[in-house]
C-alpha cells in the first residue's frame, strides 16, 4: 500500500509518500546425505513481518544550482516461527524476532560552474536502532519454554557524497565522485538462523552497521547513437557482515553473521550502448577484485575473496522493436568461478545464460513468450557443501490486457 502527494509552490517542489507492507514467508529446510540418495527434513520455518514507513523532500532551483532536502524513515517488525525436526520428528519449537527502526535525513547542492563543469555535495544523517529483540525456545517433549529478551541497540551515521563531471568537448566527459555509506544490519541477520543443505548460518543479534567509503573516476562519449563510458572504482568497507566459518565436522558446517574487520573491491566497470532505427544494443563487463583487508579475530581470512563476488562479469542484451507491433528481446550474460564461503574452500564454476523473449501487441492485449537459460546451462548456485544448482531451462507464456485512457 502506498499514497503520496505532489504540490508545487511558486519554485518550490514538495513531495511526501506513506507506504505499508505485510508478508508471511514460509519455507523448509533439510539434510542431505553424502551419497545424495537421501534427504530428511530439519527445519520448517515461518516468517511474518510488517513494515510502516514515509519519505518527504523539498526541492528549489536557485539560479544556476538547485537545493534538495529530506526526511525518510521505516519501522519493520519481523520474527521467525520454526519447527526443529531430529531423525525426521518435531523436538522443539523456537522464535525470534524484533524490530528495526531507521530515520534519516540529508541535503544535497548542485551547481554549473564555468559551463563546462557541474558538481554536486550531499549530506546524510542516519539512525537506527533494533529493540524488543527475543529468543524463545520450547522442547515439545516438556513444553517449558526458555524466553530469552535480548539487548537493544542503536547508532547513527553520516555519509557525505561529492560529485563532479567536466565537458571535455562537445561528446566528451570526465566524472569523479567520492562517497560515504551506512547499512544497518537487517532483522534476518541478527535474528533468523537457518539451515541450507548441510551448512547452518546462526544469527547474532549483536551485529553493528557497515559503513562503505569509497571514489570513482571515470570517462565517457556520448551522442545521438552511442554511448561508451568506462570508470576506475576502490571500495573500502568497515565492519562488513558477513557469514563466518565456526567450525565444520563431516555432519554439520555451523557459521555465524559476525562483523568483519573490513573489506576493499577495486575494479573497472565499462559499458556500451549503441542506438539504431527499431533496435539497441547493449554491453557491459566488470572487472572486480574484492578481498578481506582485515579481521583481527581470525587473520586467516584477510586475503581471501568475497564470497559470492565474481571477478569477471559480461551482459549483452539486444532489443528490437519491429514491424507490426512486434518486440524481440535477447539478453546473455556470463560470469567467472567465485566461492561461496568464507574460507574459500567451494568454488563455483563459470557459466553463461542466454535468455529470449517475444512479444506482439494487438489493440489493448500483449501476447509475449519468454525462454530462461535456453542452452540448459547447469549453473552452480551454493556448496552446502554439496553443489545446489540454478534453474533449468524455462519457457513461459501469457497474455497481458491494459485499459488505455
Amino acid at each position: 500500500m502506498q499514497t503520496g502527494i505532489d504540490e508545487t509552490i511558486s519554485k518550490n517542489l514538495f513531495a511526501i509518500r506513506i507506504y505499508g507492507s505485510g508478508e508471511h514467508y514460509h519455507q523448509s529446510f533439510s539434510s542431505i546425505a553424502a551419497d545424495r540418495n537421501t534427504e530428511a527434513l530439519t527445519r520448517w520455518q515461518t516468517v511474518p513481518s510488517d513494515q510502516i514507513g514515509f519519505s518527504t523532500y523539498w526541492t528549489r532551483p536557485l539560479s544556476s544550482a538547485q537545493i534538495t532536502a529530506g526526511l525518510d524513515g521505516r519501522f519493520i517488525y519481523g520474527e521467525s516461527d520454526e519447527t526443529v525436526f531430529t531423525a525426521s520428528k518435531p523436538t522443539s519449537l523456537t522464535s525470534a524476532g524484533g524490530r528495526n527502526n531507521l530515520l534519516g535525513t540529508f541535503a544535497e547542492f548542485s551547481q554549473t560552474l564555468m559551463r563546462r563543469l557541474r558538481v554536486s555535495a550531499g549530506l546524510r544523517f542516519d539512525w537506527w536502532a533494533n529493540t524488543e529483540g527475543f529468543n524463545q525456545i520450547t522442547p515439545i517433549a516438556k513444553l517449558t519454554t526458555n524466553f530469552t529478551p535480548l539487548n537493544s541497540h542503536h547508532e547513527t551515521a553520516w555519509s557525505p557524497r561529492v560529485g563532479a563531471v567536466y565537458d571535455l568537448a562537445a561528446q566528451w566527459q570526465l566524472t569523479a565522485s567520492a562517497y560515504g555509506g551506512f547499512r544497518a544490519p537487517t532483522l534476518n541477520e541478527l535474528y533468523r538462523s537457518f539451515r541450507l543443505g548441510n551448512v547452518f548460518t546462526l544469527a547474532n543479534e549483536q551485529l553493528q552497521a557497515e559503513h562503505l567509503h569509497g571514489g570513482e573516476a571515470g570517462i565517457r562519449y556520448l551522442n545521438r547513437r552511442v554511448l561508451l563510458s568506462a570508470a576506475y572504482f576502490q571500495q573500502d568497507v568497515d565492519d562488513p557482515v558477513a557469514n563466518v566459518t565456526l567450525s565444520t565436522t563431516a555432519a554439520l558446517i555451523t557459521r555465524q553473521r559476525q562483523n568483519l574487520g573490513g573489506l576493499r573491491a577495486r575494479g573497472v566497470d565499462s559499458d556500451a550502448l549503441f542506438l539504431f532505427p527499431r533496435m539497441q544494443l547493449r554491453a557491459g563487463y566488470e572487472y572486480v577484485h574484492s578481498v578481506v583487508s582485515s579481521f583481527s579475530q581470525s587473520p586467516a581470512l584477510v586475503g581471501k575473496f568475497v564470497p559470492q563476488v565474481p571477478s569477471h562479469t559480461f551482459t549483452f542484451s539486444s532489443t528490437y522493436s519491429g514491424f507490426k507491433t512486434w518486440s524481440l528481446i535477447a539478453l546473455f550474460r556470463a560470469s567467472s568461478g567465485q566461492f561461496d564461503d568464507d574460507l574459500n574452500q567451494f568454488e563455483l564454476a563459470p557459466y553463461s545464460v542466454l535468455d529470449f523473449s517475444v512479444a506482439k501487441q494487438i489493440g489493448p492485449f500483449t501476447w509475449f513468450a519468454n525462454a530462461s537459460n535456453v542452452l540448459d546451462t547447469r549453473i552452480q548456485t551454493a556448496a552446502t557443501p554439496l553443489l545446489n544448482y540454478g534453474s533449468p531451462r524455462i519457457i513461459s507464456g501469457g497474455i497481458r490486457f491494459s485499459l488505455k485512457r
